[in-house]
């Protein structure tokens, strides 16, 4: 017979074992030295992002789709820009604390872009300052494009192409 604190142990193990599965994309990353990435469409459907993390529902539209990372130039090749979130400072003006908006550069996202150069360039000049943020330090809020990096797709693991399509 266990002990109540046998089981309490079993299943603390037996749940944090589960959380440590991989996805095939991750594996086949790691085995390159790569990270995993996701590519994603934008809400509007015009632009479709690579990004390490997936975006809330609310930004994006349909799903999105974890990829492999890798060197290979004989895959999806995509440009990185570093693109700058407006972050609020604390001003006490006298006795009454303002809060302007400013470009902090701490506060960033890594955003890529399927294509060349000339493509990730063009989607990255339309990155304005957004509407009541202080400062002059220009109207574009994102850095000049860097890479190239690649992603391959990863077909489903075969656990998950056996499993029937949710109606």
């Amino acid at each position: 017979m266990m002990s109540w604190r046998l089981r309490l142990l079993l299943a603390l193990f037996l749940l944090s074992a589960a959380g440590c599965a991989k996805s095939p994309a991750v594996r086949l990353a790691a085995l390159e030295g790569e990270p995993a990435y996701n590519v994603w469409t934008e809400r509007t459907g015009r632009f479709t992002f690579v990004t390490e993390n997936c975006p809330s529902e609310r930004f994006r539209t349909g799903v999105c789709e974890e990829v492999a990372g890798t060197r290979n130039p004989a895959y999806v090749e995509f440009w990185k820009y570093k693109q700058y979130i407006p972050a609020r400072v604390t001003i006490m003006y006298g006795a009454v604390p303002v809060s302007p908006w400013h470009r902090s550069e701490v506060s960033f996202a890594i955003v890529g872009t399927p294509g060349n150069q000339v493509r990730c360039e063009s989607i990255r000049t339309q990155i304005k300052k957004p509407r009541g943020v202080a400062g002059d330090d220009g109207d574009i809020w994102a850095d000049p494009c860097y890479g190239p990096f690649y992603f391959r797709h990863v077909p489903p693991a075969a656990s998950e192409a056996a499993r029937p399509a949710a109606r």
